[in-house]
């Protein structure tokens, strides 16, 4: 056995599970961009319509973070994802799922289950859910993760399958943030 360990990487993607108030959140931002082209230069001081609209939106946006969602996501394995890989594979005359490589009807749920044991109780792909506040939500993939997909929005269950398929066939490397290091460099000379 190796004396180096990996430790996979892993990501979290928001979901809002009460996407009800968008309209009304674009109806508001839409009365507030016109609003903003009534006054003069950047600020909208002195403009009580514009200062309402931006509160109700900042209310707004409240609701609906406290009604998000953040899973957890883990890549997996490399024997375990090239498992669930040959278990779907591409259908023929599927230009899509040739270029993926997978069944796309079928993979994405099956990655979205995967654990890393064979009995199920090692958490894999999604290893946890937490709310708007970083408490940990009670969530089994094998349990929750079909019925809660079914009711998401195609751009909702994308957004989460993707990221998972990203973290296993994306490309891994140590992050550089150029924010990060120009800020660092600015504190050191000073």
């Amino acid at each position: 056995m190796s004396k180096l360990t990996i430790k996979r990487p892993t990501a979290t993607v928001p979901l809002c599970l009460d996407m009800s108030m968008r309209a009304e959140w674009e109806r508001l931002d839409e009365q507030l961009r016109k609003e903003r082209g009534k006054t003069t230069g950047d600020r909208m001081v002195g403009n009580a319509t514009a200062s309402r609209l931006a509160e109700e939106i900042r209310q707004l946006e409240e609701l609906m973070e406290q009604q998000t969602v953040h899973f957890l996501l883990s890549a997996l394995p490399r024997n375990r994802y090239k498992k669930i890989v040959a278990q779907h594979p591409p259908r023929k005359d599927d230009a899509e799922d040739a270029a993926v490589g997978v069944n796309r009807e079928t993979f994405f749920d099956a990655l979205m289950l995967a654990t890393l044991d064979d009995d199920g109780k090692e958490p894999g792909t999604i290893v946890q859910v937490t709310d708007h506040a970083g408490e940990v939500v009670e969530f089994d993939p094998a349990q929750d993760w079909e019925s809660l997909a079914d009711e998401m929005t195609d751009q909702q269950f994308e957004s989460i399958a993707n990221m998972a398929f990203l973290l296993n066939r994306g490309k891994v490397s140590v992050p550089f943030s150029r924010a990060a290091s120009r800020t660092t460099q600015t504190s050191d000379e000073t």
